[in-house]
């Protein structure tokens, strides 16, 4: 779900995606039978066979990843694709995961971190594959942001850490550091 804007951009709304590639909106969350809203008509959302993996806002439109590529959905209620050349590799670690920070967007695209500037800018940001010395055998789990840095947590492939890494951008450049290990036996 993504409280984000009615499509005419005269209200905040809630949105869901229903598997695999509806969209639709309520002003209320709550079932009709306990005195909710309907859930207006889905609109669709590319290829009916891919998945939705994550809806976000950036700069102050509706984005919604899918397996298969990122769409805008505008006001009209249309979608358009970009990006179209991020979309040679089907898998559900697509557009996962995305974080916001100093007007950018961080996201998964393939067990790799990408940073979206514009709606048609992006750029590979990520940190095992910028930074050297680092095992490349695992798989990226999750991202998250604050004003200054990214935070990419990734898992050896069998599962038995995960390590945090701290990143953000210097004089144009990437730089990522470890920054916290987290053993599974944590609990």
């Amino acid at each position: 779900c993504l409280v984000a804007p009615n499509a005419a951009r005269t209200a905040d709304v809630l949105w869901k995606s229903k598997l695999p590639n509806e969209w639709s909106q309520t002003t209320d969350g709550r079932t009709v039978a306990a005195g909710g809203v309907q859930w207006l008509s889905p609109n669709y959302i590319g290829e009916t066979s891919k998945n939705i993996t994550q809806p976000f806002l950036f700069e102050g439109n509706i984005l919604v990843g899918k397996v298969d590529g990122l769409f805008l959905f505008d006001s009209t209620g249309g979608v358009t694709p970009l990006l179209p050349e991020l979309n040679t590799e089907v898998t559900a670690n697509n557009w996962y995961s995305p974080v916001n920070s100093a007007g950018r967007v961080y996201v998964g695209i393939n067990q790799k971190i990408y940073e979206l500037s514009s709606l048609t800018t992006i750029r590979l940001v990520d940190a095992f594959l910028l930074a050297k010395g680092i095992d490349t055998g695992v798989n990226l789990v999750g991202l998250a942001a604050d004003l200054d840095d990214v935070y990419a947590a990734y898992t050896d492939k069998n599962a038995l850490f995960i390590d945090i890494y701290k990143g953000r951008e210097i004089d144009g450049r990437w730089t990522w550091c470890p920054w916290i290990r987290v053993d599974s036996d944590y609990g």
